[in-house]
């Protein structure tokens, strides 16, 4: 291992940087596991956006709708 890092006791993946002090990991399993449940996160987040939009949308043409059947029943 690098001499920049210190291994942090206890923890077989992880090292502390000698110049920041921060901690990484250095399994890459792990890190490949937590990108890929953030993916999977970011995508839940798009598709509860993307369905709020439809249902705005469609919320909006109901009230278009309502609208066009009570002209059309003051017409009549």
């Amino acid at each position: 291992m690098n001499n920049q890092y210190i291994p942090v006791e206890g923890y077989s993946s992880l090292v502390r940087d000698r110049e920041t002090g921060v901690v990484l990991n250095t399994n890459i399993d792990e890190i490949e596991a937590a990108k890929e449940r953030k993916r999977i996160k970011r995508e839940k987040i798009q598709k509860e956006k993307d369905l709020d939009n439809k249902i705005t949308s469609l919320e909006s043409d109901v009230v278009d709708i309502k609208k066009m059947l009570m002209m059309i029943m003051e017409k009549l």
